[in-house]
């Protein structure tokens, strides 16, 4: 399976990941 992610960096350098195909899936770390 393959899913689609975005990756950002928030302003204190916290990457969080969200895959929007799967509804409520986020981490950050």
């Amino acid at each position: 399976m393959k899913f689609v992610t975005t990756l950002d960096r928030d302003e204190d350098g916290v990457w969080i990941v969200e895959c929007p195909s799967i509804p409520g899936c986020v981490s950050q770390g």
